[in-house]
């Protein structure tokens, strides 16, 4: 009884602190998205990397085909914010909790909720397109390739090798994909300094890695189309190869 007696005493010394929600600062729930969306047109590209008219496009078409619906705490506008907050700025869940001023437990579930609705709506707004016009041209092709940048996480003695020309710690990772919109070989790893040509020459050469090539028995020189390289054709040396490769083995 003595001793629960100094103990009571003890904890009524300490000092009493308040109770305060932790996230409390500015805007709340839907009024933060609302700002968003009626704010100036940069917001909404800055933060969730999607202009206006296609943030609220992609959040009608959830919700009219019930890939996702509103909770009593978060709208679809605002799990489909979080989610493109967090994956256009790779961002923890922690700076999303804090930004959006919901617990990592609710941005973790409407992050996953959105994820999966985008899975499911995907077989329906991304569908391989067979133009006759395209058809006639690359007849022969078996896909495309690029090289894309993958944000990396490297020692700090290798930042410098990883910087790419964005000037970003990544790999530079080539991709190739056929017609039907399925990846058929990547090649990651490399630093984001190299160059695509770079990564292309040592898929080619590099045995064991199942680069597609042409069909057995057959050269590139038979099908020059096989191993086209589709790349970014705003630059003006790629307009030059479609020009090339379409006035050798296309015509006009």
């Amino acid at each position: 009884m003595f001793m629960l007696t100094i103990a009571a005493a003890e904890e009524s010394a300490l000092p009493m602190f308040e109770r305060m929600p932790e996230h409390n600062i500015g805007l709340r729930g839907c009024d933060y998205i609302i700002a968003i969306l009626n704010g100036h047109l940069n917001n909404c590209w800055n933060l969730f990397w999607m202009e206006i008219y296609a943030f609220e496009a992609l959040c009608n078409t959830l919700r009219a085909n019930e890939y996702l619906t509103s909770t009593r705490e978060v709208s679809v506008e605002k799990a489909l914010a979080m989610f493109a907050y967090t994956v256009a700025h790779a961002k923890v869940q922690r700076i999303t909790a804090d930004r959006f001023q919901h617990s990592t437990e609710t941005v973790n579930q409407h992050v996953y909720a959105v994820m999966l609705a985008l899975c499911n709506i995907a077989p329906d707004v991304i569908a391989p397109t067979h133009i006759l016009r395209w058809h006639l041209i690359f007849k022969k092709c078996i896909g495309a390739i690029d090289g894309t940048y993958i944000d990396a996480f490297v020692p700090v003695e290798a930042t410098n090798a990883y910087l790419s020309r964005h000037q970003q710690v990544s790999q530079n990772v080539l991709v190739a994909c056929d017609f039907n919109m399925k990846f058929t070989f990547i090649y990651a790893g490399w630093e984001g300094t190299a160059h695509d040509a770079r990564l292309f020459m040592d898929a080619l050469s590099r045995p064991g890695i199942d680069f597609p090539l042409p069909p057995e028995g057959q050269t590139v020189e038979d099908n020059p189309e096989y191993l086209l390289h589709m790349p970014d054709m705003s630059s003006a040396s790629a307009q030059a190869m479609a020009r090339d490769y379409r006035n050798k083995y296309v015509g006009t």
